[in-house]
């Protein structure tokens, strides 16, 4: 009991990193306590952050996109509504969860956006929401703001101007960041940026967290994985190596963060399938963004249902230190290296090779 009292005391002081964030919703501050009570006394997987796509177009043509295989044209005029959303939220709220990000796609597509923001409750929730900037205007950030939006997280990955708009396959999208970056903290938004970290830029992370700093800016980190645009590159994936050593930038900069940092186990570790999951937009949960496997599909199941299935799969059933899809190489060559070869993407487990996810979908 004591080892888990200074564990809940070293939580509380990481929470510190991101009182920024905290202040503009404090009543996620009771949503913690009781999460962590529900997760370290009484071992139940409690449900801390959701990513939550809200559309798969996108104006922009990132090299490493990881949701392109996910977009089907036909869906896309058949997205969920404000209303809908509305619903998702009240049971996100009976889950526990503290944390959506909104993501696509782009977001600010969605030309109901704000309205989305507000159905799904920022009251008692950290809402955040992932863009390339292309779209945004001085007055639709402050109607994101106005909707009760925390976080805006942009998409960015060099302080190098030509070798960013390279990458994200827009000639001008560093100086639409950089705009957008003065409109948020004009707002009185949170400033994140949110670059993908491969084995290949490593070595320019040291640079990047200095054009963060100067920018105030927290540093939100993809990791690279084999999906989507490099489903079949697994030489960009992060090695030991390279995983020790983010670690290290994690330690000296308090300001980086990856969402496996603040889970209410109270120990950093992978939080697919125990603390997070991944709305798809068109209804199917899958674990994370990177993991396009289908646990159910809300449409046809409620959500509650769905997580705890995903919960007995045995990979997400016992707790992982480190990013199972990137660092794991037995789960990659199980559970991912299979989604590769499917032309329909999420897979659900139904369909999978693996006999213990065929079984899980009969439950």
């Amino acid at each position: 009991m004591k080892a888990k009292f200074l564990h809940f005391i070293n939580y509380l002081r990481s929470l510190s990193n991101y009182w920024r964030f905290i202040r503009y919703s404090p009543l996620v501050l009771p949503k913690i306590l009781v999460g962590v009570i529900k997760t370290v006394i009484f071992k139940q997987n409690v449900l801390r952050v959701v990513e939550i796509a809200v559309n798969y177009r996108c104006n922009s043509h990132c090299i490493f996109c990881s949701a392109v295989k996910l977009l089907d044209p036909a869906k896309e005029n058949k997205l969920f509504t404000p209303k809908d959303y509305q619903k998702i939220g009240h049971d996100l709220d009976k889950m526990g969860t503290i944390g959506i990000v909104l993501t696509g796609g782009e977001p600010m597509l969605r030309i109901d956006i704000t309205e989305i923001i507000k159905a799904l409750g920022p009251r008692n929730k950290i809402i955040s929401l992932v863009t390339n900037s292309l779209l945004l205007t001085r007055d639709k950030v402050f109607a994101l703001k106005k909707a009760g939006l925390n976080a805006l997280e942009f998409s960015i990955e060099s302080d190098n101007e030509i070798e960013n708009d390279k990458l994200r396959g827009i000639k001008g999208h560093y100086q639409k960041v950089m705009q957008g970056v003065e409109w948020a903290r004009e707002a009185g938004l949170n400033v994140c940026f949110s670059p993908c970290l491969s084995h290949q830029n490593l070595k320019n992370f040291p640079r990047f967290i200095k054009f963060a700093q100067n920018n105030k800016a927290f540093i939100l980190l993809s990791l690279a994985g084999i999906v989507g645009r490099w489903s079949e590159k697994d030489k960009f994936r992060l090695t030991s190596a390279d995983w020790k050593k983010m670690r290290t930038y994690q330690e000296k900069y308090p300001f980086i963060r990856n969402d496996f940092d603040t889970n209410y186990s109270l120990r950093a570790g992978c939080p697919a399938g125990r603390e997070k999951f991944y709305l798809t937009a068109y209804g199917d949960i899958i674990p994370c963004s990177f993991t396009h496997l289908s646990f159910g599909n809300i449409n046809k199941e409620p959500l509650p249902k769905i997580f705890n299935r995903m919960g007995k799969f045995s990979y997400y059933a016992k707790a992982s230190p480190y990013c199972l899809r990137t660092m794991d190489q037995k789960y990659i060559g199980e559970v991912l290296e299979p989604l590769n070869k499917s032309t329909h993407l999420p897979l659900s487990v139904s369909r999978h090779p693996l006999a213990e996810l065929r079984k899980l979908a009969l439950e």
